[in-house]
């Protein structure tokens, strides 16, 4: 995961982080989604935490991502059968 450490202006224009933002170029176009952490509920920060080959190292990165944003989370189950798997 890219790591991008934002200025104080840029935090102000990101607001409160208590839902998810549209990033947009000058012109309008999007750019990208953001979720703020607290917006993601505790098996979506863990899941982002781990690494993506620990998860799921048989299902291309493009194919979680849409899952994630299509279903909005991994079920609770799978998430502790996968950190079972590499404790």
């Amino acid at each position: 995961m890219t790591h991008i450490t934002v200025s104080d202006s840029v935090r102000r224009q990101l607001g409160s982080f208590s839902e998810p933002l549209a990033l947009c170029d000058q012109a309008g176009n999007l750019l990208g989604t953001f979720t703020p952490a607290t917006a993601l509920s505790e098996h979506q920060r863990i899941a982002m935490m781990l690494p993506r080959d620990l998860l799921y190292p048989e299902i291309p990165a493009e194919e979680l991502q849409r899952a994630l944003r299509e279903e909005g989370r991994i079920p609770h189950d799978e998430v502790v059968r996968k950190a079972k798997e590499f404790l």
